[in-house]
């Protein structure tokens, strides 16, 4: 199950992220753990108290704020911020299924589960949907993709999985805030792409509730 969620994901943000605008995608996927802290409560008994998602509510009155206040220059489309919140459930299932999968487990056994499986499910995927793209493959295209495999898709999940031993499933989430913010100021310096100041408002509410969410539910634990 994880390998297939991790495949999925792979495919629908991807295809989601060629439909609409980084800050977009990024910080509608920063609201996985508002789904997957309390999922995580319930199948693993992790001590969390549903007042301290109350917080979640500021996240998610910044990502209207985000998403409301687009940039009017095309890149922005709620078809593409659908395919990324698809991605969020394939994610969330990906986080809480890996960590059944991990107990009694390393971590080279894990992802040595994880990656043939999720591999396959985005070979199939692209022969059945998108064929004739497979053959418009660059040398720089390899290069790209060959990073994404090694840092992403290898490494970085690799210790993720490695941390599931050390830390809550729900916190291992939420350390992640950062990584919508670094997403959209790689994206205005690579790729040129446009946010309004209005939107900086947003994604700070953003990350602001996923912080405050991330500090009360430790002190629930504690």
């Amino acid at each position: 199950m994880p390998g297939l969620a991790f495949g999925l994901n792979l495919v629908l943000f991807f295809t989601g992220v060629t439909k609409t605008t980084i800050a977009s995608a990024e910080f509608t996927g920063a609201l996985t753990p508002l789904f997957v802290v309390p999922l995580a409560a319930v199948l693993f008994h992790e001590k969390v108290r549903l007042a301290s998602f109350s917080f979640g509510l500021v996240s998610l009155a910044g990502l209207a704020v985000v998403l409301f206040n687009a940039p009017s220059n095309g890149e922005f489309s709620w078809r593409g911020v659908a395919w990324i919140a698809c991605a969020l459930v394939m994610w969330t299932t990906y986080l809480l299924t890996s960590r059944t999968l991990r107990q009694g487990r390393s971590v080279a056994t894990v992802m040595a589960s994880i990656t043939p499986v999720a591999t396959l499910v985005t070979l199939v995927v692209g022969l059945v949907f998108v064929r004739h793209d497979l053959t418009a493959i660059t040398w720089r295209s390899v290069v790209f993709i060959t990073l994404l495999a090694a840092l992403t898709g290898t490494i970085a999940h690799g210790l993720m999985v490695f941390a599931q031993r050390l830390v809550p499933i729900g916190v291992i989430s939420m350390l992640q805030v950062s990584q919508p913010g670094l997403s959209v100021l790689w994206s205005v310096w690579f790729l040129s792409s446009s946010v309004r100041p209005i939107q900086l408002v947003g994604m700070a509410m953003v990350v602001l509730g996923l912080v405050l969410v991330t500090i009360q539910t430790q002190r629930d634990r504690d």
